[in-house]
């Protein structure tokens, strides 16, 4: 499960009993939104390539700040300012789509 409390960003263990905190993601302070993007099958008829890596965006304030799952943890690669507060997060194979107060934005993550 992965969820905010109290602002940081939570990673917990689904086969423990309380369910076990495995890590507060690093500069996650005072994240209000996120989105999740994992590896997707694909058939042979589509043209769109399977995702490698379990991907998260999170927003804080004006900046997007991008997680991957790297040997079991979640490792910060890149940090990205926004032009206001975002108030949606979605994926889109590797494009995050950024909804803010009066437009969207669209993230390359390649």
């Amino acid at each position: 499960i992965i969820k905010i409390i109290d602002g940081l960003l939570n990673v917990y263990d689904l086969n423990t009993k309380p369910f076990k905190l495995l890590a507060q993601l690093p500069k996650s302070k005072g994240g209000h939104l996120f989105a999740i993007s994992t590896p997707s099958k694909t058939s042979i008829e589509s043209s769109v390539m399977p995702q490698k890596r379990i991907r998260i965006a999170l927003a804080l304030k004006k900046k997007i700040v991008f997680y991957h799952l790297k040997g079991g943890r979640f490792m910060e690669y890149s940090e990205v300012p926004v032009q206001d507060t975002p108030r949606s997060l979605v994926w889109c194979g590797d494009n995050l789509f950024v909804g803010l107060r009066k437009s969207y934005s669209m993230i390359i993550d390649a």
